[in-house]
């Protein structure tokens, strides 16, 4: 939930500093865990559903920018989970 929000704080704050008639949007975060206590997340799955008429290379680059730079919770967990993104945007 923490990647979640993080990851779109950051991309809604950059499509704004774009200018970008972002509406809504809505994450679903899935991932999988060992079997074992502590149950340690070993994948997260982020996807992201934008409404509004955005460009999709600007979302592409605010994904891009949240999870290589700016999200501190995606970036303190690389290297021991698997994170991976996408997203679709409805107008």
């Amino acid at each position: 939930m923490s990647a979640a929000s993080c990851f779109t704080y950051d991309v809604v704050k950059i499509l704004r500093k774009q200018r970008e008639p972002l509406e809504s949007v809505e994450v679903i975060c899935t991932g999988k865990q060992e079997n074992e206590p502590p149950n340690r997340f070993t994948h997260l799955h982020l996807h992201y559903t934008l409404k509004g008429d955005i460009k999709h290379e600007n979302v592409k680059k605010a994904d891009r920018l949240s999870e290589d730079k700016y999200c501190s919770v995606i970036n303190t967990h690389k290297g021991s989970v698997e994170i991976t993104s996408d997203f679709e945007i409805i107008e």
